[in-house]
């Protein structure tokens, strides 16, 4: 008795060893993913920022003159993911890529706003609505918001156990240098501003097919947890731009604008757990050493060219606006709407 006794403890220990092996090492593949993936998103949340979302023409005009605007657009760095690539930096490369597949199958439900773009350039989205008023003095002041919340991002990714919320404040303050009035001059102006953005998503892993571990043994591998991503953009920058009037409803623009930029990165997997199953019978969950987990800090100065038109009509404006961040090396493009009186 007590050697069946011994056997069987023995038994035991040997599939518990067995499970927690492929767990540890997804969970230490997950953290490299965090820790990639980071790198990878920081520099083009950073540009989506602070993308030219603002009144193109480098003169508003004194109170009572004003705007609403909506705009939205995209900047797209490249090389985005293409650690994935590179196999060696995983334990257990042929395991972890299931669940890469399985992302880009959930990724198909999702719409697609970047079908004429390499593989490895990732869209990094930015939407703002924006209330400029003139002031006085040759002073002009706007403030920017935008937010995305989680029943929006249901309704477009109904069938993905997706969590995400987009949020993004920012004022500015600039100065006419230059009028419009003043003669055949372009009109010119310089400010300053701040920007806050912040993206929250979330993913429940329990949503993932069970991992094949072992095809022979019907070996299986369910993950339990829910991945998160918060991100913190602060933007601090100063810009100067030009413009002139051209055939009475044209302004086309240039600018120029530095921003010393601080971000925050956390990424990791709650109660993070996977379940071995072997020939049709679960096993009891088994935690990883250590929770996969990685935060990360990026602090550095973005210098942003733009460039666009202005169509003025009456009221109605419809602007087109052409960014190239010199740091990502991150073209973008921002079109929208607005109310100008």
């Amino acid at each position: 008795m007590k050697k069946t006794a011994f056997v069987l403890a023995i038994l035991l220990c040997a599939v518990a060893v067995f499970a927690i092996g492929p767990v540890t090492e997804i969970a230490t593949d997950m953290e490299t993913l965090f820790s990639e993936l980071g790198k990878d998103i920081m520099p083009g949340l950073q540009t989506a920022s602070v993308l030219n979302h603002e009144l193109g023409a480098a003169e508003l005009g004194r109170f009572p003159h004003m705007y609403f605007s909506v705009s939205g657009g995209i900047t797209t760095p490249g090389n985005v993911l293409t650690f994935l690539d590179d196999e060696d930096i995983f334990v257990n490369p042929q395991l972890f890529e299931q669940v890469t597949d399985q992302l880009n199958d959930a990724r198909d439900n999702v719409p697609d706003f970047d079908p004429f773009l390499p593989a490895d350039f990732g869209p990094f989205p930015s939407v703002r609505g924006t209330f400029g008023l003139g002031l006085f003095g040759g002073w002009e002041a706007n403030v920017q918001f935008a937010s995305i919340p989680q029943s929006i991002m249901d309704s477009v990714v109904s069938d993905e156990p997706i969590t995400a919320e987009l949020t993004t404040i920012g004022v500015r303050l600039r100065r006419v240098l230059v009028s419009r009035e003043r003669g055949l001059l372009p009109a010119v102006s310089a400010g300053v501003g701040y920007t806050y953005s912040n993206l929250d998503f979330g993913y429940d892993l329990g949503e993932i097919e069970p991992l094949t571990v072992d095809e022979n043994t019907k070996t299986y591998l369910k993950l339990n947890g829910e991945a998160k991503f918060f991100n913190r953009v602060h933007s601090f920058g100063t810009d100067v731009r030009a413009s002139t009037r051209f055939l009475g409803v044209f302004y086309p623009f240039v600018g120029a604008s530095a921003y010393y930029q601080s971000s925050s990165y956390e990424a990791g997997i709650n109660n993070f757990s996977g379940t071995l199953e072997i020939d049709g019978t679960a096993q009891n969950p088994i935690e990883p050493a250590v929770q996969p987990f990685s935060e990360q800090e990026l602090k550095d100065v973005n210098v942003v060219v733009s460039t666009g038109v202005d169509i003025k009509l009456l009221i109605l404006n419809l602007f087109v606006h052409g960014n190239y961040a010199l740091s990502t090396r991150a073209p973008g493009a921002v079109v929208g709407v607005r109310l100008q009186f």
